[in-house]
């Protein structure tokens, strides 16, 4: 049985391309489900001594190289760059985790999102912190419905591409109008762990005005030039990377989501899958921080998203620490062996980046399809069980 990376090192030449094939498998099983039309997906060992790349349905590479150099849209998996880049921050001394993020933003920038039953409004009191662990108790600019049912998701999908911004998001909150629910708060300061994109949003803000440039020169500046990331980057206008969208491209069922505009206003990222494993090592050895401590800050406390029917928004078993999932699969759904956890961040298309300290493995794809966000925890269970399971 493979209990750590020393396993895998020391498997021969032909049992590592039995395990290279059933990896081929597992990949290739989740086409026709959820309307996933293509996959590709990378698992490495630490040490690097192990390596299988895979793409199934109709990328637009299948030769193993070309794969780790696909561009593909990252969606939530962003929020590990946001967080990193937040954590810099903190170690510049440019903001501290727990004052309030309303200190780092113009005046009257947060405002009449989160108010009491009685009006009070407590939105400038939700710290970076909480809005790195989803506990500020701020709902989803993403699922609310307006006046017709529709969800902004419903709108992109459906209607014709646009940009949007911040204020835009915002606005959707504030338009809500609904109190909060007294079952949310836990203590005079804290909320419930509930996953919701405004958040991040905020944090995106945060970063700007902090440093004074946009997004992109802050990503630039705080991550990539560090790590000499080159091909990581903001989906740009529509006339732009036409590629993206007709190659290798996201869709909504069968439909395919060519919204340039709309996924650059939510700034998340487009990747590869060796840029994201740069990223990753990078941060789990602390590599990325002044002082490698950093990165423990993201894992020092776990909170649990509850139950919640979303479509692409996670919750129970998920927890949630400053801006990093843990998915520790549940006794029932690995009935004959305890299966690890793993660490990192999924996207609403179905997107993932993990790291599985058990096995000291890490782990990228995508399904390229948002209506398979729950997809990325299946396959790590179908492989961390594959795994345990030889002999």
């Amino acid at each position: 049985m493979i209990k750590n990376m020393k396993d895998f090192s020391s498997l021969s030449q032909k049992h590592q391309s039995v395990i290279q094939r059933k990896l081929d498998q597992l990949l290739a099983s989740l086409i026709g489900s959820a309307g996933i039309k293509e996959a590709i997906a990378s698992i490495e060992t630490g040490d690097g001594l192990f390596r299988w790349l895979g793409a199934a349905g109709s990328p637009p590479a299948t030769d193993k190289q070309q794969i780790t150099n696909i561009p593909f849209f990252i969606a939530s998996v962003t929020k590990l760059f946001i967080t990193a880049s937040i954590l810099r921050l903190q170690e510049m001394k440019l903001l501290g985790l727990d004052q309030p993020a309303s200190l780092y933003l113009p005046e009257g920038f947060l405002t009449g999102l989160l108010r009491t039953r009685d009006g009070r409004d407590l939105t400038s009191e939700i710290t970076i912190a909480q809005l790195l662990s989803h506990t500020s108790g701020l709902p989803d600019y993403l699922e609310m419905k307006d006046d017709r049912g529709k969800s902004l998701v419903d709108r992109i999908i459906k209607e014709e591409d646009q940009s949007f911004t911040i204020q835009d998001f915002l606005e959707i909150v504030r338009k809500c109008g609904k109190p909060i629910r007294p079952v949310q708060r836990v203590s005079p300061i804290s909320f419930r762990a509930y996953y919701a994109d405004t958040n991040f949003q905020i944090l995106f803000a945060v970063l700007e005005n902090v440093c004074n440039r946009t997004i992109k020169q802050v990503f630039t500046d705080l991550i990539y030039t560090p790590l000499g990331i080159k091909s990581t980057f903001l989906p740009g206008p529509a006339t732009s990377r036409r590629d993206l969208f007709e190659a290798f491209p996201v869709r909504a069922g069968d439909k395919i989501l060519n919204r340039p505009m709309a996924l650059r206003s939510f700034g998340d990222l487009y990747s590869t899958i060796s840029e994201l494993n740069i990223f990753m090592r990078s941060l789990i050895n602390g590599q990325l921080f002044n002082n490698p401590e950093t990165a423990r800050l993201m894992t020092s406390g776990w909170k649990r998203f509850g139950f919640r029917f979303s479509s692409f928004s996670p919750g129970w078993p998920i927890e949630y620490g400053l801006g990093i999932m843990r998915f520790k699969p549940p006794a029932f759904l690995g009935p004959f062996r305890r299966l690890p956890a793993v660490i990192g961040h999924t996207g609403a298309v179905g997107s993932w980046l993990f790291y599985c300290p058990g096995l000291d493995l890490y782990m990228a794809g995508t399904v390229n399809q948002l209506k398979a966000a729950a997809i990325p925890f299946r396959f790590v269970m179908k492989v961390l069980n594959f795994l345990y399971s030889l002999k």
